[in-house]
């Protein structure tokens, strides 16, 4: 009875370590830049089911309206204020913990600074600060940049003390001990 159990079970094995046809490894596929089967360019190409083109994510400019700085508050207050402060001063919560200065909201350059650089940093991050690009929506993130911009003009107003608007530009004005750019 061993002599046929040998052969049965090595037959077995043999069979068992062939590749099976639905391996991927071996499966037809088209390499990346090569010519699709009857088309001449990759832009003739169609997409899989559910893809979505690069240019085509939301991220226009919307109107500033007292929603949208409304809405911005309340996103900056949530994604901003801990490092910023609820001021835009840079005397949020991680400045008493020890951490890198972020910079404020009222310096010049800041002031000066077109609104899209304000999207670009919170879509993409800058220096010590991270990337906000999956915490917020595009619509969001454009709320936040009229909340910043609510933040320096009341700053501005004739009717807001001295003393306060240059303790917010004093904030903005001391770097980073860690070398890293505002």
């Amino acid at each position: 009875m061993k002599g046929r159990v040998a052969p049965i079970l090595l037959l077995a094995l043999m069979l068992g370590c062939q590749r099976p046809k639905s391996d991927m490894a071996v499966q037809d596929r088209y390499d990346t830049l090569t010519p699709y089967p009857g088309s001449n360019q990759a832009s003739e190409r169609i997409p899989p089911d559910g893809a979505v083109a690069r240019d085509a994510m939301d991220d226009r400019k919307p109107a500033m309206t007292t929603t949208a700085i409304r809405d911005g508050h309340r996103q900056f207050d949530i994604l901003c204020s801990e490092c910023h402060g609820r001021l835009g001063n840079g005397q949020g919560m991680i400045v008493q913990r020890g951490l890198t200065i972020p910079p404020s909201f009222h310096i010049d350059r800041l002031k000066n600074a077109p609104d899209q650089h304000f999207y670009d940093v919170i879509t993409h991050g800058f220096g010590a600060m991270y990337s906000y690009n999956d915490r917020s929506s595009p619509s969001e993130r454009w709320e936040i940049v009229y909340y910043i911009r609510a933040l320096q003009q009341a700053a501005d107003v004739a009717g807001a003390p001295a003393d306060v608007r240059r303790a917010l530009i004093a904030a903005g004005d001391r770097a980073p001990k860690t070398g890293v750019p505002q």
